[in-house]
């Protein structure tokens, strides 16, 4: 697989099928209503959280709960609509890719066809994560116990700790990511079901490892990048009419970096089953 030529051909598409970006847009606006929603949440908490159990107001309590029941909901369909809008992009980059029109209505109808294999496969991915993070505090007993037995003081049992912790954490990250990585293309284009949409993810992400490791090294550069202008267009102070389109303008940033994004991950799958089976390239 060509690193260069998927982050050229996938800029290509952005460039020439400008309404492919709307629906990132429209799955960042929600996001930021979700983000938003939750920092409020968190600010009305820590006031109550520090008077609890003594002398917290029952009714704000209760409040907090509806209005974290809510949210809770919310997140949980924002990203039902995220993982459909992320499944749309395969077909719309086959569709560039074989000369036809591309079609957003076509799209989302293609990947809603695919829901339950999409979203048991993103379950597989939460999933995934719990174990890894059970792992982790698994690995973190073994070590304290570890510690204790070799009478290890307590600044070098925490120096072991958290190199210990880093070094598994990076590892599991990355095994994980090159497992995923391919399976939303698979699961849309290649009708299958959950095992074996995994089965083949895993195939060409560990076949291709170090192309995958590369693409998510600039993912991680794009996503350092954005996350830098989405702190520097934050709202400080009053909502003034320049804090107001400054954030606009980084939320719209966010969007099309996340676009490109994922647009990234069904052109390497493509050119990869191109080479493969002697197809477009």
């Amino acid at each position: 697989m060509g690193l260069i030529y998927v982050l050229k051909e996938s800029l290509e598409l952005l460039k020439n099928e400008p309404k492919i970006f709307i629906p990132r847009i429209f799955t960042t606006m929600i996001y930021t209503v979700f983000i938003v929603s939750l920092s409020k949440l968190v600010v009305d908490i820590i006031p109550l959280m520090r008077k609890f159990p003594v002398s917290a107001d029952s009714n704000a309590l209760d409040a907090l709960k509806d209005n974290f029941i809510i949210l809770l909901i919310f997140g949980i369909l924002v990203t039902m609509i995220d993982v459909i809008i992320y499944a749309m992009y395969p077909n719309i980059t086959r569709d560039y890719r074989e000369g036809r029109p591309v079609s957003l209505i076509r799209a989302l109808k293609d990947a809603l066809k695919r829901k339950r294999t999409l979203f048991g496969v993103v379950i597989t991915g939460f999933i995934s994560i719990i174990i890894l993070f059970l792992f982790m505090m698994i690995f973190l007993t073994y070590l304290t116990a570890l510690g204790s037995f070799l009478d290890l003081s307590y600044a070098a049992l925490n120096v072991i700790l958290y190199f210990g912790c880093i070094i598994i954490f990076l590892m599991a990250v990355i095994v994980l990511a090159i497992i995923f990585f391919f399976a939303i293309p698979v699961t849309t284009l290649e009708n299958r079901g959950i095992i074996e949409t995994m089965k083949r993810s895993v195939q060409l992400g560990s076949r291709h490892k170090k192309e995958v490791t590369g693409l998510y090294m600039v993912f991680g550069l794009l996503i350092f990048i954005t996350m830098s202008v989405l702190i520097f267009t934050e709202f400080k102070g009053a909502y003034t009419i320049p804090a107001i389109i400054a954030f606009v303008i980084g939320r719209l940033f966010q969007a099309l970096i996340y676009t490109y994004v994922t647009v990234v991950n069904p052109t390497a799958y493509l050119h990869l089953r191109g080479n493969n089976n002697g197809g477009v390239k």
